[in-house]
């Protein structure tokens, strides 16, 4: 009898643990997806108790390098396959899934190089540049208005 209370203790635990690390889990996501790839890094790293000081002195990145990665400026980073080789260091010294957080890395790159193409695509050449547009227009046509009765002879 003790025995089956012990056993049936342990599995209500254990699922406790499970639904305990389901909610994290759907709330990082929630975290990663409302706010990027860097907030979901600082989280997970604060989470952890892990000082920034700790990382780079772990993974011999530099500060900036990891400031950086918290703030979504993929731009200020070195090639793409040092900063893989220092997630899957970070995931592995902070417990985490290293090829997810690498992946998680990879999304964000892969939505802001969407986002800077959208950019340079003819639409938003047009939208940057619609007041330059619009003036060189307007100029154009004070100059045919200007010179039409010079040519009406």
């Amino acid at each position: 009898m003790e025995r089956n209370v012990k056993l049936i203790s342990e599995s209500i635990s254990s699922l406790e643990e499970v639904s305990f690390e389901k909610n994290s889990a759907s709330q990082a996501a929630q975290v990663f997806f409302e706010q990027g790839f860097g907030q979901y890094l600082r989280q997970q790293r604060t989470l952890r108790g892990i000082t920034k000081e700790e990382i780079t002195h772990m993974t011999k990145v530099s500060r900036d390098y990891l400031d950086a990665l918290e703030n979504n400026r993929f731009d200020e980073l070195p090639p793409k396959p040092f900063i893989v080789g220092f997630l899957r260091v970070f995931g592995q010294f902070a417990g985490m899934d290293s090829d997810e957080l690498v992946n998680r890395f990879l999304d964000e790159v892969a939505r802001q190089q969407d986002a800077d193409h959208m950019k340079g695509s003819p639409q938003g050449y047009l939208r940057r540049n619609m007041r330059k547009l619009l003036t060189i227009c307007g100029l154009a046509c004070l100059l045919i208005l200007m010179f039409m009765p010079l040519f009406r002879h």
